[in-house]
């Protein structure tokens, strides 16, 4: 998660499979059936949806529109000014992914270390290591501004 005022880097989790939903990534729970109720007791307490705080909300794309209390979505009524500013606010987060995914440490398998939880722990590693590179070059190569 990106701020929207400042080049900031926010909030990361993670490894999860590639496969995880967006929406269940942020709740911190795993891939569930459709007719499964959301069940918040099941879900990681180290999640985004946990920490954003009371009276806050996110914006997200149509993906998040199952979580209205947490997260703005882009909606017909909105105003073309309220919508052009949910444009550039994912913008700035999909900004944020072209600069981590340009160092392909999120594509193709992950094939250092013996073992699963050895392969998550150095692939999270690695992947925290690209975050802080990706900071540092926001001083140099700042994003739009919304």
């Amino acid at each position: 998660m990106v701020d929207l005022c400042e080049d900031k880097i926010l909030w990361t989790a993670g490894p999860k499979p590639a496969s995880t939903h967006d929406i269940t990534f942020f709740r911190g729970g795993t891939q569930v059936s459709k007719n499964r109720h959301k069940n918040e007791a099941t879900w990681d307490e180290n999640a985004l949806y946990f920490q954003i705080p009371k009276g806050k909300k996110l914006i997200g794309d149509s993906g998040y529109k199952g979580e209205p209390s947490k997260i703005s979505t882009t909606l017909d009524e909105h105003s073309a000014e309220v919508k052009e500013f949910f444009a550039r606010a994912k913008s700035r987060q999909e900004t944020i992914n072209t600069r981590l995914k340009s160092f392909n440490v999120l594509s193709g398998r992950f094939r250092h270390g013996k073992g699963v939880e050895d392969k998550l722990r150095i692939h999270q590693t690695c992947f925290e290591a690209v975050c802080v590179l990706v900071q540092y070059d926001l001083d140099f190569h700042p994003m739009m501004e919304i």
